[in-house]
């Protein structure tokens, strides 16, 4: 029988890293991961400043629909804003693909294609029991405003990464514990579904850079797209195969794009420009992903 055991990223568990603390490999979960299915793609709906984050994204204005359901005994409403949802489906769906694409025979990786597993009867069972409606409005309600930050590709659910990895933790040999363990065992248990070796969870912060010099009091003020971007994979075994690190807002290794006028008051007013702008930075990230995946693999050759 397997010791089952927890311990931090810089004690002992180091010594199951691939070349010391802060690997992006985890081993020896990552040994045997030669499929992936990509599960899970969400950003943050609030386009912020990096240099002054805001420390919430949901205005009072979108809330009204959820207040008056609640109020009224309606259905709540599954999305408080769908402003930009044209641009936001863009700038996703691009990112999945990019990502799936230049992180194929990486490690030997073979990637899911994504449509392929939208359209699993294994992954729609696997959405339809993460995504179920709460009993209690009132939790339905609390539910719905934390969804409102996110923008999740089209039929996909969002994983929220911190309930899949935790930032100084890794837990590992013989399967999980802790308050992670279910969330390991339900996405090995997805893998096996979708018969691969690993499942990815992909998750881009989203912002904005404003240039040293800009006129302020225009409707498309100038900004540069600044993103930043986390890829967490969990095997078969329910094991965290692969962690990039958390995404801290305003932090961490950064993208950008092209400036571009997309300012209004502070928030962000895609359109075509911008959109093509952002999607500048996510190749960049998912060139740099690649370029991280390719070391850490060389190093265990």
């Amino acid at each position: 029988m397997f010791r089952v055991f927890e311990a931090t990223v810089c004690g002992v568990s180091c010594a199951l890293l691939i070349s010391g603390c802060g690997s992006i490999l985890i081993r020896p979960a990552v040994d045997n991961v030669k499929t992936v299915a990509l599960v899970s793609v969400s950003m943050n709906r609030d386009f912020y400043d990096v240099k002054a984050p805001r420390t919430t994204s949901v205005s009072l204005e979108s809330l009204k629909p959820l207040g008056h359901a609640v109020s009224k005994g309606t259905e709540i409403p599954g999305e408080i804003n769908e402003q930009f949802a044209k641009e936001y489906e863009a700038m996703i769906t691009h990112g999945a693909q990019v990502y799936s694409e230049r992180l194929e025979g990486v490690g030997n990786w073979k990637w899911m294609p994504v449509a392929d597993v939208l359209s699993s009867n294994a992954y729609k069972e696997f959405a339809d029991s993460f995504a179920g409606k709460h009993s209690n409005r009132l939790i339905q309600a609390a539910a719905t405003i934390k969804e409102s930050e996110w923008y999740t590709a089209r039929d996909m659910v969002r994983i929220p990464v911190e309930s899949v990895a935790q930032s100084g933790k890794v837990i590992r040999v013989g399967g999980t514990t802790g308050p992670l363990a279910d969330m390991h065992l339900t996405l090995g248990k997805l893998c096996k579904d979708l018969n691969v070796d690993a499942v990815a969870i992909l998750v881009f912060d989203m912002a904005y850079k404003k240039p040293l010099i800009s006129v302020s009091f225009i409707d498309n003020a100038p900004a540069i797209p600044s993103i930043n971007a986390t890829l967490v994979l969990v095997n078969k075994d329910g094991e965290i195969a692969v962690n990039s690190g958390p995404i801290t807002k305003g932090q961490g290794k950064r993208f950008e794009g092209d400036k571009v006028g997309m300012l209004r008051q502070d928030y962000v007013q895609l359109d075509d420009k911008s959109v093509s702008s952002y999607d500048m930075a996510i190749d960049k990230s998912a060139e740099d992903m690649k370029q991280r995946l390719a070391t850490a693999f060389g190093k265990i050759k």
